[in-house]
Formats: structure tokens, C-alpha cells, sequence
């Protein structure tokens, strides 16, 4: 025999036996059992036989001061064992049983972490994702979840392809298992900004789902959800919009109003709401849904965190900008405390803050955050991510705010181009980016190049959000500026008149977007010779801005001089 081999204590880890796992997987929303398999965890007899192999190479102790063992690497009972391979089968068998049946709790639950903390060195070394059992598969699928929820992106994508390759030759492509690990890596394909190549998955995956288990298997309705978010990502807002119209219902009927996977679906159909325009939707769901949300899951949780967030932004999207900056002052605090500063959770709020603080005018504080904000996205998200790229955008806006138009200006046409390449000419992202740039040449007097550049914009806005969309009636708002430019003092009435119009149905009198649309429709009527009527509008308008937005802010200064406002468009999360 062999000797011993010593391994430091340190390395040894808890592994307590587990009761009620049944009772366990229902009551956190995923039955391990589900695939239709059960698997029987070691009896008393086989599972000490099991432990006296494992203590025999010196890989664990038995600790007398509580009822488990300490464990090193598990896989080292099988890969050191000198037992036939029948037998070494059977203990890698009951090692990765042992390991599925470890209480870890919810995967997105940070109180949780470490248990997959602990897990997560040993699933491969053990041949976890060799096991056929479905208690393995769950674990192996909570793992995915886990990282993405981490913020591990690309361990979790990988985790999930080496399941993903290693069941489906042996399970086929119908298997459930098969299934939901690749819905699984769907989901995080999305976190990375893959949209194509997970709306591809999930088209694939959902009639087997709906065949296999039916229409309204949460599984299924799970995929779904998943579709409508990769339908948002390629700018598909409307399509987007009816499966989440249609899926919530039946999350709201099956689990209640306060089950997690229901809230995961309000906030779906409530991002929908704001991307085809419906804001004051999107602002009622989610305050619902934040409300629940804190009732239920917790304040410092990232699903909740989440919600606060696209609230605050909602505030901001209806005018309401200082009921804005406080709900996203109070979720980035809590968002760095909890998850650090480059947590994906943490770099939305801080962006979105910075929004809000520049169209307060607090542009010292806004520059200092999204600077540190854009280092951020490029750590954990890499420059190309849609989401780094609108944080490459506000940095432009942040910079044109402050007076720097032409750094604003290669800013801006470093992330456009991007976008074409990525999401394409068409896609909503791209067009605002388009707005931005054609706004930001205006403003450092480059009228020729900011021209065409905003026709063609406006133009494809119609096409592909419609021409009631606020993101259409912003882009015709500084094409209306472009044609004062000109000189073309008629059409720019004409368009002033139609966006003051739609804008006045959509938002309060006293929104932001809508006094910059009155200001310069009286100022377009002055040019025409109105001179009477245009001073008493502009300066109500004035009025109005000094006491929503601040004598000292940069559009009431605009407004009081009688100089037409132009206005960027913020890609909003999908």
C-alpha cells in the first residue's frame, strides 16, 4: 500500500448530510426532480463504506464535534482508488450525489455565494458533468445561474457549453436536462450581449420545451421570457413587448403575484413598456414590482436592486428628475456595499445616477462618477458590450454638457461605429447614438456634417420605433433645429408643432423634453415674425424651467436667452 499523503487541514471542507431535499427544491422554485428521474442519495451502509474509502487516502476526517466530515477533493476517492472500475463507478457515483444533495439555497441569492463558493472546485474534478442523474444536472445548472449572478459571465457560458456538450450526445437534443442547461446558457449569452446567438437557442429550445412538457411548463414560459429579451436586444422592441404581455399572465396565475420568477416577469414586460414608449406603464409596474420586491426578497438583493434602478430611471424618463437622483443615490450606496463597485448591478445605477445628475445640471458630479463608471464597464464587460458602449455615450454627453464638443464629438463616433458593426444601421441604440453625434457636431457649429446625419436619423427612427415614439419626436425635435440652421424657418414650425403636440400627450407640461419642445416652437414663431405671441410663450416656458429645473440651469438660461434646445437620446436597458 501506498503512503499516505499528508494534506493540510486548511484545505479540508464541511460536508454535512442533508435532510428534507425535496421539500428544499420546491420551496425555492426548482424541483431537482423535475426531469422525471429521481435518484436515491447513499444509504447508511454504502455511504460510511464511502467514507472510510475517502479517509483511507487521508482526503477527509471525521470532525467528533458536529455530525459530518471534513473533505478535501472528493474526485481523489475515485482517481487514487485501487478499486475495480465497476466500484471506482459506483463511489464517483455517490461523491457526485453527495455533492448534489448539499444544501446551497436559491443560486442568485448572495447568502448562498458560498456555498457554490465551496461546490464549485470540485463538480469537474468529480465528473459531475458526466453524471446522468438528475440532482447532478440541477446542481451543474444552479452553478450556471450562480456565476452569472456573480458576475463570472464568461465562467458561467463556459460551464454551461461543457454541459451542454457533454449531454447532448448522450441524452439528445428533446432531454430536459438538454433543454434547460441551454436555456441556461441562453440567459447568459444575453448578460454578454450574444442577442443573435441566444435568440437562436431560445427558437430552438421552445417548441421542444412546449412538446415536452407543455405551453404553460414554467420551463417553458422561462424560455419564452428569455426570447422577448433577446427580441429587445436586437431592438425587436414590439415583439418583445407581446410575448411578456402574454407570458405574465400565466406567471401571475400559476405562482401569485409575489412569486420571484412572477416579479422577474413584471420587470420584463415593465422594460418593454419603457422601449415602445409606454413610460408611465413601465414607472406604475415597476414601482409595483419594487414595492413586492422589498416586501419579500429583500432590499440589498440584486433582483431588487435591479428594480430600483430602471425605477429611478423611470422618475427621470416622466420628468420627475429629483425623486430620480434619490432613489439612485440610495441604490448605488446600497449597490456598493453590497456587490462592490464593478458588480454589474453596481455600474447600471451609477450610470443611470449619472443621467439624472447631468440633466439636473450637476455636471462636476456626473463627470466624476462616469468617469470612474466607464473604467468600470471595460473591466468586467470588455468595450464592445452594448451596455460599456451606452456608457462610452453618456460619457460624450457628459463632456458635450461641459462645453467639450469636439472630444464629444470622437467619442461619440468611436461608439456609432461600434454599434453598426455590432447591433447594425437600424438598431434603436444606434440610431440614438446618431442623435447624439448629429447634436454634438451642431453644437461645435459643424451644421454641414450634423445635417444629414439627423434627416437620415429621423427617418429611421419612424421606421423602426414609429412616429409617435419619444425617441422619433426627440430626433425631429434637432432636425427642426437643422432646418433653423438652414434657414427653413417653415418646416422647422411644422416639425415644432407636431413634436410639442405628441410630446404634450405623452408628458406633463412641466417635463423637461416638453418645455424644450415649447421653447423652441416659439422660437421658430419669432423667426416667422410672431414677435408678440413668441416672447409671452418663452417666457411662461421661462417661468416654468426656472422653477422645475433651476434658475441656473443650462436649458432655463436657453430658454430665458431665447436659444433653441437640442436633446441627446439615452439607450435604455433591455
Amino acid at each position: 500500500m501506498q503512503p499516505r499523503r499528508r494534506v493540510p487541514v486548511g484545505a479540508f471542507r464541511v460536508l454535512r448530510p442533508r435532510t428534507n431535499s425535496n421539500a428544499t427544491a420546491r420551496q425555492s422554485g426548482h424541483d431537482r426532480s423535475a426531469c422525471g428521474v429521481r435518484s436515491q442519495a447513499p444509504g447508511p451502509l454504502l455511504h460510511g463504506a464511502l467514507i472510510r474509502d475517502i479517509n483511507r487516502f487521508g482526503l477527509a476526517r471525521v470532525d467528533p464535534a458536529i455530525p459530518a466530515i471534513r473533505i478535501h477533493r472528493l474526485v481523489q476517492s475515485v482517481v487514487r482508488s485501487d478499486l475495480a472500475a465497476p466500484i471506482q463507478q459506483e463511489r464517483r457515483t455517490q461523491v457526485q450525489i453527495t455533492l448534489a444533495a448539499e444544501r446551497r439555497g436559491d443560486p442568485e441569492s448572495q447568502q448562498n455565494w458560498n456555498v457554490y463558493d465551496r461546490l464549485r472546485p470540485h463538480l469537474e474534478p468529480s465528473g459531475s458533468l458526466d453524471s446522468d442523474d438528475p440532482q447532478v444536472h440541477a446542481l451543474i445548472r444552479d452553478m450556471v445561474r450562480y456565476l452569472r449572478a456573480r458576475g463570472d459571465l464568461q465562467g458561467s457560458k463556459e460551464l454551461a457549453e461543457r454541459a451542454v456538450a457533454s449531454w447532448l450526445p448522450r441524452l439528445g437534443e428533446d432531454h430536459t436536462s438538454v433543454l434547460v442547461i441551454r436555456r441556461e446558457l441562453a440567459s447568459t449569452l444575453l448578460a454578454l450581449g450574444g442577442f443573435a446567438e441566444a435568440r437562436r437557442t431560445y427558437e430552438d429550445i421552445i417548441p421542444r420545451l412546449a412538446g415536452t412538457l407543455g405551453d404553460k411548463d414554467p420551463y417553458t414560459l422561462w424560455a419564452r421570457r428569455g426570447l422577448a429579451g433577446a427580441l429587445r436586444g436586437q431592438g425587436q422592441y414590439h415583439a418583445a413587448h407581446r410575448i411578456d404581455t402574454e407570458t405574465f399572465p400565466e406567471w401571475r396565475i400559476t405562482y401569485g403575484e409575489d412569486h420571484d420568477q412572477t416579479l422577474r416577469s413584471a420587470n420584463n414586460l415593465a422594460v418593454s413598456f419603457r422601449l415602445v414608449g409606454r413610460l408611465q406603464e413601465a414607472l406604475e409596474l415597476d414601482e409595483e414590482t419594487l414595492r413586492r420586491r422589498d416586501k419579500y426578497t429583500g432590499s440589498s438583493q440584486a433582483s431588487t436592486l435591479e428594480v430600483a434602478t430602471r425605477y429611478g430611471r423611470d422618475l427621470r424618463d416622466v420628468g420627475e428628475l429629483e425623486r430620480s437622483q434619490e432613489r439612485l443615490e440610495k441604490t448605488l450606496a446600497t449597490a456598493r456595499e453590497v456587490f462592490g463597485s464593478d458588480h454589474r448591478v453596481t455600474l447600471t445605477a451609477a450610470k443611470n445616477l449619472v443621467v439624472t445628475w447631468r440633466r439636473r445640471g450637476r455636471l462636476d458630479e456626473a463627470y466624476e462618477l462616469i468617469t470612474t463608471t466607464s473604467h468600470g464597464y471595460e473591466r468586467t464587460m470588455g468595450p464592445r458590450h452594448p451596455d460599456a458602449l451606452a456608457c462610452g455615450l453618456e460619457v460624450a454627453c457628459v463632456r458635450s454638457a461641459r462645453g467639450d464638443h469636439d472630444e464629444a464629438c470622437q467619442l461619440t463616433e468611436d461608439v456609432l461605429s461600434r454599434y453598426n458593426e455590432i447591433l447594425g444601421p437600424d438598431h434603436p441604440f444606434t440610431l440614438a447614438a446618431a442623435n447624439d453625434l448629429a447634436i454634438f457636431r451642431a453644437r461645435a457649429g459643424n451644421n454641414a456634417m450634423a445635417r444629414p446625419l439627423i434627416e437620415d436619423t429621423a427617418g429611421r427612427f419612424v421606421n423602426a420605433l414609429g412616429p409617435d415614439h419619444p425617441y422619433t419626436l426627440v430626433c425631429q425635435m434637432n432636425l427642426a433645429n437643422a432646418h433653423i440652421a438652414a434657414k427653413e424657418v417653415s418646416e422647422a414650425l411644422r416639425l415644432d408643432e407636431h413634436c410639442l403636440h405628441h410630446l404634450s400627450a405623452k408628458f406633463k407640461r412641466e417635463h423637461p423634453t416638453v418645455l424644450a419642445a415649447a421653447a423652441n416652437l416659439a422660437v421658430a414663431m419669432r423667426e416667422m415674425g410672431a414677435q408678440q405671441e413668441a416672447a409671452a410663450r418663452l417666457a411662461e416656458v421661462a417661468e416654468t424651467a426656472a422653477r422645475v429645473l433651476g434658475p441656473t440651469h443650462p436649458n432655463t438660461i436657453a430658454i430665458q436667452q431665447g436659444t433653441r434646445i437640442n436633446s441627446d437620446i439615452e439607450p435604455a436597458e433591455t
